[in-house]
């Protein structure tokens, strides 16, 4: 089947939108020991994040998007992590800052919802408590005043009678209300770059779709910058302005949200709108998958870290390709990680009823890109 027609794009230096970034991440590298050799968590990574825009970090379980996020906060310091590249905010480098000059950024100016509010809260404090702690840590105020923009803060992401339930545990709300705990909290110092790691992990459709509205209120309402991570695609479709792919640690596919879903480039991106299941139309037989496996960080294949899994795979995958930009005919930046040239992947991409996915893996038949 043909392809849709597709934007017409012109390969061209990348350009930043939206005038000067909020955070620029530049080069980013993040590695652990460990007793299997070193893990190559985050490699490479560059990316520009601006106020009052939503990016999301996309990727399988393990492709570095929560090391990314921690990394910018200084919380995968330790003396077996080694972190290079930048990181600049107002003039501050977040990699090589001093802990004294991140805890005054950490909260206050930088802050993060974090995976599984549960386990993030302090099951032993109540929760207004907890946010008045957070005030207290980042401005000159008495107990009376924290407490009073705590239960301010509670209200705003929509928790009923906040006062009273301010007194409440953790354990005593549902997962989606400690959810808007943990962003009640993130927001109560006012900050102006929000992280947001899988906020709606685990909750159901409907609470999903409450906490998403409430971060885009807040987001339209205090023109902050937003860094959602996610496995979801169908919250990078609700929620992102742009969108970066991650894969093997490294950015392999990134472009604005309407681009990447109108016209993905990469085949790691294709597998990735394909294993998402239909709401309408046929039901499949098997549900869609990418096969294999990702790399083992300890063992990262040389050149493309997706050409064991990629039915396109030829000689050059073997190099490592860059992360080429262009600029669609809307003047926004599309950068694929990817040997084949745009047009040839446009052509190659296999699409089913309308939907854009990975084809199956053909028998070996020669290259069929541009050279390394």
């Amino acid at each position: 089947m043909s392809t849709p027609a597709a934007p017409s794009f012109e390969k061209a230096p990348p350009t930043a939108a939206g005038g000067a970034p909020l955070l620029r991440i530049a080069d980013l590298g993040v590695t652990f020991a460990s007793a299997a050799g070193p893990v190559h968590a985050v490699r490479e990574v560059s990316l520009d994040l601006h106020a009052g825009q939503v990016t999301a970090l996309v990727g399988e379980s393990g492709s570095g998007k929560s090391v990314t996020a921690l990394t910018l906060l200084g919380l995968t310091r330790d003396r077996g992590t080694t972190v290079t590249g930048s990181a600049m905010f107002d003039g501050v480098d977040l990699v090589t800052a001093p802990d004294r000059t991140l805890q005054g950024i950490r909260g206050k100016r930088i802050a993060m919802v974090f995976q599984d509010a549960l386990s993030a809260l302090n099951p032993v404090y109540r929760v207004g408590a907890q946010i008045a702690e957070a005030i207290q840590a980042h401005e000159q105020v008495g107990k009376a005043e924290a407490r009073r923009r705590a239960v301010e803060a509670l209200a705003e992401v929509g928790i009923p009678q906040a006062s009273e339930r301010a007194d409440a545990y953790p354990h005593e709300f549902s997962g989606g209300m400690r959810q808007r705990v943990m962003i009640a909290m993130a927001l109560s110092c006012q900050p102006e770059l929000l992280l947001a790691d899988e906020p709606t992990t685990a909750l159901d459709v409907t609470v999903q779709a409450q906490i998403l509205d409430l971060l885009l209120r807040l987001k339209e309402e205090r023109g902050m910058g937003v860094l959602i991570v996610t496995h979801d695609l169908g919250v990078v479709a609700e929620t992102a302005d742009r969108v970066a792919v991650m894969y093997g640690g490294r950015i392999v596919e990134e472009a604005s949200c309407e681009d990447l879903f109108a016209d993905p480039l990469h085949p790691y991106t294709w597998g990735l709108l394909g294993s998402v299941p239909p709401i309408d139309g046929p039901k499949p037989e098997r549900l869609p998958a990418i096969a294999g496996a990702p790399p083992s960080p300890t063992a990262l294949p040389d050149g493309c870290s997706f050409r064991s899994r990629c039915p396109h795979e030829f000689s050059a995958c073997t190099g490592l390709p860059s992360l080429e930009a262009a600029t669609t005919g809307a003047g926004d930046r599309h950068a694929d990680r990817c040997w084949l040239p745009d047009e040839q992947a446009r052509a190659v991409r296999h699409v089913g009823e309308g939907r854009i996915g990975l084809a199956p893996k053909p028998a070996p038949a020669g290259d069929h890109g541009r050279p390394a």
